[in-house]
């Protein structure tokens, strides 16, 4: 996607190094993002690589970022929090995007007009990951060092969407369930589950006519 945004952020972000023995800094209650080295040789220019080529990108772009070494010291774990003045800046300008190549003309006004105090998690993952790989340049193509770079899941709300959904024994709400999937996974995720339910919906008079062939065949 082009880089609609080319001006920096108005302020840096932060850079914390944990060590993950419950001294100093406490983590933050969430993150966005986390990004894993692959196994270091323990060099100093490889952890002052992993500085360089992760961590400095992603201050500049405004994220907060904290650094945890590995548990034999020859790896790191990288999580990043995004402000939210930040996420809702390039959330608007990825939906304005998204608008312009395929949108509905009945959208224009909620994008450019209202201004939203907050997005979806959906909408969030979509602007910090556009960030990340696009504005920082990080991905496990551009810095060799990358091993995974993956989003963390919100644990409240998968708890939630377990609980009401997968552990509840009430009657699912095909439609209920799949704004919900939208708004915390995404279009992509929510469409795979919208076409899951047709589906097997549509399954369902096959499969009640090959029962009734099953159970008339020592009759025929």
């Amino acid at each position: 996607m082009k880089d609609f945004s080319t001006e920096m952020p108005a302020t840096k972000g932060t850079y914390r190094f944990l060590t993950g023995r419950g001294e100093g800094d406490k983590p933050r209650p969430c993150y966005d993002f986390a990004v894993v080295t692959k196994r270091l040789q323990g060099q100093d220019s490889e952890k002052s690589a992993v500085q360089s080529t992760i961590v400095d990108p992603l201050v500049a772009q405004g994220l907060w970022v904290d650094v945890i070494e590995g548990t034999d010291s020859t790896y790191y774990i990288v999580l990043v929090r995004a402000p939210e003045a930040l996420v809702l800046h390039f959330a608007k300008e990825l939906k304005l995007q998204v608008w312009m190549r395929c949108g509905n003309a009945r959208e224009l006004d909620d994008i450019l007009v209202n201004d939203p105090s907050d997005v979806d998690p959906a909408d969030r993952i979509q602007a910090i990951e556009y960030i990340i790989r696009v504005r920082a340049n990080i991905s496990k193509k551009s810095v060799p060092l990358i091993r995974r770079v993956f989003p963390v899941h919100d644990e409240a709300e998968t708890a939630a969407l377990m609980r009401k959904y997968i552990r509840s024994c009430g009657r699912l709400d095909a439609v209920q369930f799949g704004a919900h999937v939208k708004m915390y996974f995404g279009e992509r995720v929510a469409y795979y589950f919208c076409f899951l339910d047709c589906y097997n919906q549509s399954l369902v008079p096959i499969a009640i006519v090959g029962v009734l062939f099953t159970l008339s065949r020592p009759y025929l």
